[in-house]
């Protein structure tokens, strides 16, 4: 997880905003499947993820205790239709819940709420999901099941490695390494 946030990171340093939200958004995919692996109900488990580490970050403590900018539905609303569809029109999504349309900006405005279309920064939002992931991170650091399953997420090598023994790919091997 932390090659994935370092990639939003890196994204968000070079203002490549698509690459970064993209990323972000299926972050919560990812922990939540780490987390509960056996379920087959993505949308279901992506919502309890948010519920969890992201929706107090929406919380608004001008509007009232219940009012949250963004909620558990709306965001996977997003997340399907910016991941399947190219676009931020979540009105026909089943799952929406309030939200019409998202609107990322790189400008100052962050969780600016008119009508059902909430205007979101991307560097605030990218930078908002990084740390529910940590948050994640650290509560699961206790249950080895999920630990493992983490170290099994897949890595782009940078330097030459074995994928199968007698197979070397990449740069030169160093001296005493073994493709066993």
């Amino acid at each position: 997880m932390h090659n994935l946030i370092a990639a939003v990171n890196q994204c968000c340093l070079q203002q490549n905003w698509y690459a970064a939200l993209y990323m972000a958004l299926t972050m919560p995919d990812i922990c939540a499947k780490l987390e509960d692996p056996d379920s087959k109900e993505s949308g279901k488990r992506y919502r309890a993820w948010f519920d969890t580490y992201l929706k107090p970050t929406y919380k608004s403590p001008f509007h009232g205790p219940d009012f949250h900018f963004l909620n558990a539905g709306d965001l996977w609303a997003l997340r399907c239709s910016l991941l399947h569809e190219g676009t931020d029109e979540v009105a026909h999504q089943t799952s929406r819940e309030v939200l019409r349309k998202f609107k990322f900006t790189t400008q100052g405005m962050h969780r600016g709420k008119m009508q059902d279309v909430l205007v979101l920064n991307v560097l605030a939002f990218c930078e908002e999901m990084n740390a529910a992931v940590e948050q994640w991170l650290i509560s699961k650091q206790g249950e080895p099941e999920i630990l493992e399953r983490i170290s099994e997420m897949a890595v782009i090598e940078q330097q030459g490695f074995s994928p199968i023994p007698g197979v070397w790919i990449g740069g030169p091997r160093s001296r005493g390494s073994t493709d066993a």
